[in-house]
């Protein structure tokens, strides 16, 4: 959840352990979390439009990144959808080059794309 002192509730993000490359189906109950978990997904974030604009996408970025660094995640990942590719480079996100998962992703966005921060 991320909230401006002034404004209350500006947004939210949904991030949890999961399978590295194996994103999670859209529309479906995760069910529980895996164990070991081989990466930190984030599976959405979603702003208020007023918050935008303003650096709060960024701000919550880098506190999910300081969590899995704390929770010793060796990497960030997550689907890029919606023309996010940009926002997630800026990040030092990188997009992975594989047809195989791409194919597989077209059911987010016909232009989704799998990313990964790796954590040091």
């Amino acid at each position: 959840m991320l909230e401006r002192a002034r404004d209350g509730l500006a947004g939210y993000v949904v991030s949890h352990p999961w399978h590295f490359r194996k994103p999670p189906a859209q529309n479906v109950l995760l069910g529980a979390v895996p164990e070991p978990a081989s990466t930190c997904y984030i599976q959405e974030i979603a702003l208020l439009p007023e918050a935008r604009s303003n650096g709060a996408a960024s701000e919550v970025v880098l506190k999910l990144i300081r969590r899995a660094k704390k929770a010793r995640f060796r990497n960030l990942s997550l689907v890029a959808v919606n023309n996010s590719i940009k926002f997630w480079e800026r990040h030092s996100f990188r997009a992975l080059d594989d047809a195989d998962l791409n194919q597989k992703l077209t059911s987010y966005d016909r232009r989704a794309r799998y990313m990964v921060l790796e954590l040091t």
